[in-house]
């Protein structure tokens, strides 16, 4: 009978030693040589910082590294400053323009109220834009007009027919000075004559007369004043009558 073949061992030295082809001493040697290389943490956060900021070698010192980011921080300090600067710059500007708004509509406001007639002092009645009050004192037309610029108003001007209703309905029991006056004087051929004028320079426009009377008179400072019909009539300034006060 032949001699029985033994089998070749598999390549590889775990089937080296498995098989009785290494010895046991051979075989740690073999095992430690061809063991992986232990890795720890320490060697893998070192070449993860080698990858990313390059060898250690290469970089620039801490204090470096500092220095480098100071002129950033700083530019973004000041930049935070001006930043509040100007939103304070904003809101102080907005404060004294809301300040201003608010005055001119209180001032508004007031004159709403002025023209609404809420204003107008007791004793006094309303027109439109004006207060009127019929004094029932007898006086000389310059002492009425004086009376009524104490009150803050002058002798009335009449400007249309509506006022001139008003004002004859006021006048219903008596006779009124107003505001007219011949005062500016000019030559004529038939000789000096006085153009009527209100108290407030204005000219003459609407004319509600008596009939028959003048529109031009040759006495200066000749006065008008409403009768209780609501007819315009003329007589000297320092007769006396009652007067209608307009503010």
């Amino acid at each position: 009978m032949p001699p029985k073949k033994r089998p070749l061992p598999p390549t590889g030295s775990t089937s080296l030693a498995s098989f009785g082809f290494l010895t046991t001493k051979q075989k740690t040697a073999f095992d430690n040589q061809n063991a992986p290389a232990s890795v720890t943490p320490s060697t893998n956060l070192a070449a993860t910082e080698d990858a990313v900021f390059g060898p250690r070698s290469e970089r620039p010192p801490a204090d470096a590294q500092r220095r480098t980011y100071r002129p950033a921080a700083l530019c973004l300090g000041v930049l935070c400053i001006l930043m509040i600067t100007a939103i304070i710059a904003l809101r102080i500007h907005f404060t004294l323009e809301k300040n201003e708004l608010q005055t001119r509509y209180n001032k508004l406001n007031n004159n709403k109220q002025l023209v609404s007639g809420k204003l107008c002092p007791g004793g006094w009645k309303r027109f439109g834009c004006s207060c009127y009050f019929k004094s029932d004192k007898r006086k000389t037309w310059y002492d009425s007009r004086s009376d009524c610029e104490q009150r803050g108003a002058d002798l009335v001007v009449i400007n249309n027919k509506e006022e001139q209703k008003f004002v004859n309905e006021l006048n219903s029991q008596g006779e009124a000075w107003i505001g007219l006056q011949a005062t500016k004087g000019k030559s004529t051929p038939k000789g000096w004559v006085y153009e009527w004028e209100w108290v407030d320079g204005s000219l003459l426009t609407e004319m509600f007369w008596e009939s028959g009377t003048p529109n031009h008179v040759s006495i200066q400072n000749t006065s008008a004043y409403c009768n209780q019909h609501g007819q315009w009539k003329q007589k000297l300034p320092y007769l006396l009558n009652n007067c209608i006060c307009e503010k």
